[in-house]
């Protein structure tokens, strides 16, 4: 499971406090109602989260859920696998990782590299939602993880 993490990462307690660099041009009703929607957002992903780890945990269901490293997602779910880098595993960017398990184990080590991809290291991002851009997850990297999975 590739949840939303920009909902889940510790960026959001600037947001929830009004701190955040997005709100310098909006009117405080503006800020508002952004805040507002996006808790009402998040609410709802961490509801269908808690569902889906509650369903897979009653049904013996393997379950790895994968995220950006955050203390924010961490207070909800417990201990991680820690990789601290996704990028030798074929993601654009460097970025420590946690994997939480259930019914399952889970070791970075039985990833394999595919020496069919050479991942360029993104630096940075111009224009658009950068953070919803360094969010995604690359499709060489998701092959990694399924075939180090499944295979």
């Amino acid at each position: 499971a590739f949840f939303p993490c920009t909902y889940f990462s510790s960026n959001n307690d600037m947001i929830f406090r009004g701190d955040s660099a997005i709100f310098r041009k909006m009117s405080k009703s503006d800020k508002e109602r952004y805040i507002l929607k996006r808790r009402l957002k998040r609410n709802h992903y961490k509801i269908m989260l808690y569902t889906l780890i509650r369903r897979c945990i009653s049904y013996k269901i393997p379950l790895i859920i994968e995220n950006p490293a955050s203390q924010t997602i961490k207070q909800y779910l417990g201990k991680p696998t820690v990789s601290h880098s996704r990028n030798k595993y074929g993601d654009y960017f460097y970025k420590p990782t946690y994997y939480y398990c259930y019914n399952c184990n889970f070791d970075e080590r039985f990833m394999k590299l595919q020496q069919l991809y050479a991942p360029e290291r993104i630096q940075h991002l111009k224009g658009g939602n950068r953070t919803v851009k360094r969010s995604m997850i690359s499709p060489e990297y998701a092959d990694n993880f399924i075939k180090a999975i499944f295979w």
